[in-house]
C-alpha cells in the first residue's frame, strides 16, 4: 500500500475540518511576504540604516518539520551589525534578528505547533544571507507568524537602488519562494523645499520655506547648506543669528543665518543626535547630521526683506535663486509678489461650451487687486461680450450674479450697456484695506450664436482703471455635416442620386431634445423622395421625417436629447434641379430650433444655421433646345449625360433580341425635363414634352404619338421594376435625336 505523506494527512484533516465549518471560511494556501515599511535610503556606508521588517505569514497546516527558506540581501547592501544567530521572542531595538512573538493575537505562539524552541537559524553568509528552519510540525488551526527585522543594514557607496530581499526554500518546502522590497531609493542628499505666505506688496516682504529631507543626512552638515539670493533692488533685514528650530518630523536642529544684502546663506550647525528633544552640549560637542530623515519649517522672522533701489525692480513675481552644498528639487521660487495700484482680471476655468444653444454657464471671472485699495470707491469695472454671445439676463433668467466679497470690496451689478446690451456694468463698492483683494463673479450665464466656433473672449473697461480681455469660454458648434461624396449632378433632371450624408453631434446634447431640425437645400433645388434618416451612433432619439415647404427641405424632430455625442445617416437621398441654378456646389444647411435654439435673439434673427455642407455639384448649366448626349450600358444603373454620371433605379436590359431602355432617363438624355414627363396610371400612358414636340407612349401598344400623329413601334413599351421601358430609336428621332448600339460594349448612346 502506498505510503501517506504527513502533508497529504494533514490536507485531508484540513478540508473536513472545510466541509464541518463552512462558515468560518477558509485561509489562503499561500504563504505571505510583507514588508512593515519602506523607508527611503541613503548611500552613506558608514551609517547603518534600518529596513523594513518583514512579516512571514504561514497558513495552517503548511509547514512539517525540517521545511526551510533563506533570505538574502539585494546586492549594493550588507548587514551592518552581525545578524542574530538565535531567534526571539522580543525585537532588540537596531538589531537584526528574527523574531518568533510569544503572542499571535490572543493566543500562545505554541498554538501553532511550532513554538520558538523549534526555529532555528543558519547564517549562511555573515554579509547577506541567512537560513530559517522549523522543526516541528505545523498546526492545522492556526497560522504561523514570525518577522525578520533589518534595522542595521549598510547601504555600500554609491549604491542608488531599491533594496529587495530574495526568499527561496527547496522543492516540497511548506515555504515558498518570493520577494519583498525593504527600502526605496532616493535621491539621498535631496531636500524638497516650498515656500508658502509668500507676501504682495510695494515695500516690504516676508515669506516661509518648509525643509524636508529625503532621507536622514540629505541637509548637508556646511556652513552653506543652502544659500537663497534675492533679485538685485532687493535686500534681507534680519539680523545674523543661530536659531534652534523644532522639527516637523525627526531632529531637532541648530542652523546658522547670514545676511549679506540679497543673499542669505543658512548651515546646519548641528542635529538632536542623542535624541533628546533639545541641542545641548552633546550634541554641540560631536557636531553631526540629522539621523532620522527630517523637516523644518522656517519661520517668516527670518525670511524677511524689502525694496532696496526702486529703480531695479520691476511689477510681479520676485523669483529667489536657490543653490548650496545640499541638492534641492528646486533651484528657484517665487518668494513674493511686487506690485503697484492696479488689478487684474482672469477666468478661473475656460469651459466647453456649445453654439445656438442658450443658458450657458462661462468660466468664473476673477478680479484681482495687485496692492490694497487698488479698485477706488464709485469706480467702474465692465465686462463687455462679442457680437457672437449675449449675456442670458437680456433674454430671459440668467445667472448675472453679484461678486463675492473679499477685504470689504465688493462689486455691484448695475446693467446691461452697449450695442445689444452686451456690456455687463459693475460699480466698486467699499475698497480694500491694506491687503489686496481677490473678488469672482460666479455663476454668469451667456446665449451664442448658431454657427458660431472659438473663444468667447470679454473685453475689460470702465473708469476703475482695468483694462484688458480674457477668455471666458470655449465655443464647439453642435453639430458637423459630412458628405461621404460630392456627386455631378445637371439641371433640369430630376431623381438625381446623392452620396451618403452625416450630421454629426460634436459634444453630447448637441441637438436639443423637443424641437426640429431641418435640412435644407438651396433655391432651385428640391428632395426628390424622401431618403432614409436614421441614428447610427450614439443614443440620440429622433421621429417624423418628411419632407417640407415644397420638397425644399426634409424635417424631422428629435425625441431625446443625446447623453452621448450621436451621428445622424442620411442614405438614399436624391434631388431634383430646376433651370434657375447655376453650375457649382450645392450646400446643404442643418437648420432648426434643435440646433439653432437662440435664433429667435434679437442678434441673430437671421442665423438660423448650425452647420453646412456640400451634396452635390452642378456641372451642367440650364439645357437649351439642344440634344444632351448620353450613354447606358445594358445591366447597368449607371449612366451618362454630357459626361456626368448619374443612377438609375433601373437598369437596361435585352430582351427577344432588342434593348429596352427606362423611359424617363432616356428622355433625360434628350434634354427633357423632369417636371415635362408626365405619367397617367389611370390610361397606362407617358407624355414628353420638348420645345414645340409632345410625344406620348402607352403601355402595351405599338403606336407613339408625335405631335398628335402615329408613328408605329416594332416593340411595344412595358412595365420592368416600375418603370416604362421601351426600344428608343424612334423616340430619339422623334426629339431630333439618335440613337447607337454598340454591341462590343453593350452600350446605347443616345445624341
Amino acid at each position: 500500500m502506498p505510503r501517506i505523506s504527513k502533508k497529504f494527512a494533514m490536507l485531508v484533516v484540513l478540508a473536513m475540518l472545510a466541509s464541518m465549518f463552512m462558515g468560518m471560511g477558509t485561509a489562503s494556501a499561500a504563504v505571505s511576504y510583507s514588508a512593515l515599511s519602506t523607508p527611503a535610503l541613503g548611500d552613506d556606508p558608514a551609517v547603518a540604516q534600518a529596513l523594513g521588517a518583514i512579516k512571514v505569514n504561514v497558513p495552517a497546516g503548511t509547514l512539517e518539520a525540517g521545511d526551510s527558506m533563506i533570505f538574502k540581501l539585494d546586492s549594493g547592501f550588507d548587514f551592518f551589525a552581525a545578524f542574530n544567530a538565535a531567534p526571539q521572542a522580543v525585537h532588540t531595538a537596531g538589531a537584526n534578528e528574527v523574531v518568533v512573538p510569544a503572542l499571535i493575537g490572543p493566543l500562545a505562539t505554541d498554538v501553532n505547533g511550532i513554538a520558538i524552541g523549534n526555529v532555528a537559524l543558519a547564517v549562511l553568509d555573515a554579509n547577506d544571507e541567512v537560513q530559517v528552519t522549523v522543526n516541528a510540525d505545523q498546526s492545522v488551526i492556526q497560522d504561523f507568524v514570525f518577522y525578520i527585522y533589518l534595522n542595521s543594514i549598510e547601504v555600500e557607496s554609491g549604491t542608488d537602488k531599491d533594496c529587495i530581499v530574495s526568499i527561496d526554500s527547496p522543492p516540497g518546502s511548506g515555504f515558498s519562494t518570493g520577494s519583498v522590497l525593504v527600502g526605496k531609493a532616493s535621491s539621498a542628499g535631496e531636500l524638497s523645499l516650498a515656500v508658502t505666505g509668500a507676501d504682495t506688496d510695494d515695500e516690504n516682504f516676508n515669506f516661509e520655506l518648509r525643509v524636508k529631507e529625503s532621507a536622514a543626512g540629505a541637509l548637508k552638515l556646511e556652513d552653506q547648506t543652502l544659500k537663497i539670493k534675492l533679485p538685485g533692488g532687493y535686500v534681507w533685514t534680519h539680523a545674523d543669528g543661530n536659531p534652534v528650530l523644532g522639527s516637523l518630523w525627526g531632529d531637532v536642529a541648530q542652523f546658522s543665518f547670514d545676511y549679506d544684502e540679497e543673499e542669505l546663506i543658512i548651515g546646519l550647525i548641528t542635529a538632536d543626535i542623542n535624541n533628546d528633544g533639545v541641542i545641548n552640549a552633546v550634541d554641540l560637542g560631536a557636531p553631526a547630521a540629522t539621523d532620522l530623515a527630517s523637516a523644518w519649517d522656517i519661520p517668516t522672522a527670518w525670511l524677511a526683506f524689502m525694496v532696496d533701489d526702486e529703480d531695479s525692480v520691476k511689477p510681479g513675481d520676485i523669483v529667489a535663486k536657490i543653490s548650496g552644498k545640499s541638492d534641492t528639487n528646486i533651484s528657484e521660487a517665487v518668494v513674493g509678489t511686487y506690485g503697484d495700484l492696479g488689478a487684474t482680471v482672469t477666468a478661473k476655468t475656460v469651459p466647453e461650451l456649445i453654439s445656438g444653444q442658450d443658458e450657458q454657464e462661462i468660466g468664473n471671472l476673477v478680479v484681482k487687486e495687485s496692492l490694497g485699495g487698488s479698485l477706488a470707491d464709485d469706480r467702474t469695472v465692465t465686462f463687455t461680450l462679442p457680437s457672437q454671445a449675449a449675456w442670458q439676463d437680456v433674454y430671459g433668467a440668467g445667472g448675472m450674479d453679484n461678486f463675492t466679497r473679499d477685504e470689504g470690496l465688493q462689486l455691484d451689478f448695475i446693467g446691461y450697456t452697449g450695442s445689444n446690451d452686451r456690456t455687463a456694468k459693475f460699480r466698486v463698492n467699499n475698497p480694500s484695506g491694506a491687503n489686496a483683494a481677490e473678488v469672482e463673479l460666479k455663476n454668469a450665464e451667456i446665449a451664442i450664436e448658431p454657427g458660431f466656433e472659438g473663444d468667447i473672449v470679454v473685453e475689460v473697461g470702465g473708469n476703475a482703471g482695468i483694462t484688458g480681455s480674457v477668455v471666458v469660454a470655449n465655443v464647439k458648434s453642435a453639430i458637423t455635416a459630412t458628405a461621404t461624396s460630392t456627386p455631378e449632378v445637371i439641371i433640369g433632371i430630376g431623381n438625381q442620386v446623392l452620396g451618403d450624408f452625416t450630421v454629426t453631434e460634436n459634444v453630447a446634447g448637441g441637438f436639443q431634445d423637443d424641437q426640429p431640425i431641418i435640412l435644407d437645400l438651396p433655391g432651385g433645388t428640391v428632395w426628390h423622395g424622401t431618403p432614409t434618416v436614421t441614428v447610427t451612433e450614439g443614443d440620440l432619439r429622433i421621429e417624423n421625417v418628411r419632407r417640407v415647404n415644397g420638397d425644399n427641405q426634409i424635417q424631422f424632430e428629435v425625441l431625446a436629447d443625446s447623453t452621448t455625442p450621436s451621428t445622424i445617416s442620411v442614405t438614399g437621398a436624391k434631388i431634383q434641379i430646376d433651370r434657375t441654378v447655376v453650375e457649382g456646389p450645392i450646400t446643404m444647411k442643418v437648420q432648426g430650433a434643435a440646433v439653432a435654439e437662440t435664433s429667435v435673439y434679437a442678434p441673430w434673427v437671421n442665423s438660423n444655421t448650425a452647420a453646412k455642407c456640400n451634396i452635390a455639384n452642378v456641372v451642367t448649366p440650364a439645357p437649351d433646345e439642344a440634344v444632351v448626349n448620353g450613354t447606358f450600358v445594358i445591366g447597368s444603373t449607371s449612366y451618362t449625360i454630357n459626361g456626368a454620371t448619374l443612377t438609375m433605379d433601373v437598369a437596361p436590359y435585352i430582351k427577344d433580341g432588342r434593348t429596352f431602355l427606362p423611359l424617363a432617363y432616356v428622355a433625360q438624355a434628350l434634354g427633357v425635363t423632369a417636371t415635362n414627363i408626365i405619367w397617367d396610371a389611370t390610361n397606362q400612358t407617358v407624355t414628353l414634352m420638348k420645345g414645340d414636340k409632345v410625344v406620348q407612349v402607352k403601355i402595351g401598344s405599338t403606336t407613339m404619338y408625335v405631335n398628335g400623329a402615329a408613328v408605329t413601334l416594332d416593340v411595344a413599351p412595358e412595365i420592368s421594376s416600375s418603370r416604362t421601358c421601351l426600344p428608343v430609336a424612334l423616340l430619339a428621332q422623334a426629339f431630333g435625336g439618335s440613337a447607337s448600339w454598340d454591341a462590343a460594349t453593350q452600350t446605347v448612346t443616345i445624341k
